[in-house]
């Protein structure tokens, strides 16, 4: 199974592949998103990959790379509907597509 992480990130107001920025360094900032606008597959040099999940922040940034806050991993299950992990919280939790999250890490698999 494979694997593909992508990070989420505003520049200047672009988004998708125009947010790709060839720099020595990049700061990222949290995209705020609902869970139904992440593509559910996309397609990378002739192969398909299938949206399984995301690492996601909840809290509030006070400056550059410093923040307070938690992370929580959500989960798109093979029956259409998403779930939130958090170790704060005794069992998964059932969410809707329309909730929004600060978006870290987008999980992936390659399509069979």
């Amino acid at each position: 199974m494979y694997f593909i992480l992508d990070k989420l990130f505003y520049q200047g107001g672009k988004s998708g592949d125009e947010n790709l920025l060839y720099v020595v360094e990049v700061v990222f900032d949290d995209v705020v998103i609902s869970l139904e606008s992440i593509p559910k597959r996309i397609k990378i040099m002739n192969e398909f990959f299938i949206l399984r999940g995301a690492a996601v922040f909840i809290g509030t940034k006070i400056a550059e790379r410093t923040a307070i806050g938690h992370y929580v991993a959500v989960s798109l299950r093979n029956d259409g509907h998403w779930e939130e992990y958090d170790d704060f919280k005794h069992k998964p939790v059932p969410i809707p597509e329309q909730t929004k999250y600060g978006v870290q890490i987008l999980l992936r698999n390659k399509e069979n």
